[in-house]
């Protein structure tokens, strides 16, 4: 009987808990590398009618990374496996774009745009394959904060900068719709490790407008940037309770 007992516990040391993945909460950690886009139109008006009213447009981005926890309920059925989950996470970087704002005034403009603050809500549907991968497609919604300010340079006759400008509209949350593929594979019934890529569409855009004066024009400058589409590949390890 001694024996039989030492090699059942061989065994379970050897080959380690069965990975069957079964219903239940589960949280953790990831981190993405985040493709953003942005596009930029500035348009100037001169509020004394003397000049016409200029329009440019800039089209720029900027990898960054976002760490993030998550949580969720994983159900496993006969057929197919689904979870809702909530995740929240925070984008470190920023992208400054420098354009022109006005041409026949000599005006100048640096964008900075931060994107901070991530929170999203995802339906994951798959099924379980090999007892121990949960393989899934994703929907979910997507709001992310975003902050924007803008620097104005007004240029003299020679070239230099003659005055500077800064303008900090409030930070603006945009909402997104998130389509994606991924898969979570158990090393035992609790712990998992995975990875996702996801895609996220975006339409709308944050608008603020600004006095600038240059060369004793008044300008009403109106800028609308908008972020757009992004591409987003995840790891991620989690704890299934």
């Amino acid at each position: 009987m001694k024996k039989v007992s030492l090699y059942v516990l061989a065994g379970l040391m050897a080959g380690g808990v069965s990975a069957k993945v079964d219903s239940g909460f589960y949280a953790g950690v990831g981190v993405s590398m985040n493709n953003n886009k942005y596009k930029h139109n500035v348009v100037t008006t001169d509020n004394n009618l003397v000049l016409d009213a200029e329009s440019f447009s800039n089209k720029f981005s900027k990898n960054t990374v976002m760490p993030e926890i998550f949580v969720g309920y994983l159900c496993v059925g006969k057929s197919f496996a689904w979870a809702p989950e909530l995740h929240v996470g925070n984008d470190f970087g920023k992208r400054d774009s420098y354009n022109l704002a006005n041409d026949a005034v000599d005006l100048y403009q640096t964008t900075e745009v931060k994107k901070r603050l991530n929170l999203g809500l995802d339906m994951k549907l798959g099924r379980i394959v090999e007892d121990s991968a949960f393989v899934y497609g994703v929907l979910g919604l997507d709001l992310s904060r975003y902050k924007v300010s803008y620097r104005q340079d007004e240029v003299d006759a020679a070239g230099a900068v003659d005055s500077t400008r800064t303008f900090s509209p409030s930070a603006k949350f945009v909402p997104g719709l998130k389509v994606g593929a991924g898969a979570d594979v158990y090393t035992n019934q609790n712990l998992f490790i995975g990875g996702e890529v996801n895609y996220t569409f975006r339409s709308k855009s944050i608008k603020s407008n600004n006095q600038a004066e240059n060369l004793g024009m008044d300008q009403n400058v109106n800028n609308k940037l908008r972020p757009k589409n992004s591409l987003a590949v995840k790891v991620k390890i989690g704890w299934k309770f």
